[in-house]
């Protein structure tokens, strides 16, 4: 193994005057870009909520008080509002929304993963059914899933088609977000 040459990184010679200067100058650019991220991260996080508040909340609401889901200004500009519906079955809800499902006929929604752990040399029983490894003793794990973007489809076309969801059951959230598209081209 070769020695390390540490005179490499030690500096040989004289730094000028003007170089410090220079150093100096960009240790305070630096400094004061340091200095801004901070600010300029809270102005962002200002600007954020100013966006939200007026797209989810402002004109919606605004628009609601017309009685319609789309205007356009006299400048050209389309303001329409986009519905976003988000669900899932919580934990503790999830036989009684898995239950609701078969009901309603939806029972394909679900996904359901049957595990079975077996120990050295136990290959062969794994091929077995469920209620066979049942019957020898087995400790299974039964679990049941609902991808979350097709359940909120789901409910998305229940709610639209005006059909009742149990909101005991499941968990909905809703998004109104005004969208704004310029139809016209002032250039």
């Amino acid at each position: 193994m070769a020695a390390i040459d540490y005179e490499a990184y030690t500096i040989k010679k004289q730094v000028k005057k003007e170089n410090l200067q220079t150093l100096s100058n960009l240790v305070r650019q630096q400094k004061e870009a340091e200095a801004e991220v901070p600010r300029l991260q809270t102005e962002l996080e200002n600007a954020q909520k100013k966006l939200i508040t007026i797209s989810q909340f402002t004109i919606p609401e605004f628009l609601d008080t017309c009685g319609v889901k789309e205007l356009t200004t006299d400048e050209g500009v389309k303001v329409s509002l986009k519905e976003t519906i988000w669900a899932s079955i919580p934990k503790d809800k999830r036989s009684q929304g898995f239950d609701w499902l078969r009901k309603e006929g939806d029972e394909a929604l679900i996904v359901r993963t049957i595990k079975a752990e077996f120990g050295k040399g136990e290959d062969s029983d794994a091929d077995k059914l469920r209620d066979e490894l049942q019957k020898q003793g087995y400790e299974i794990v039964d679990d049941s899933a609902v991808n979350a973007q097709t359940f909120a489809a789901l409910i998305r076309r229940k709610l639209e088609a005006g059909r009742a969801v149990p909101e005991d059951i499941v968990s909905i959230s809703r998004k109104r977000e005004a969208e704004i598209k310029v139809l016209t081209d002032d250039k």
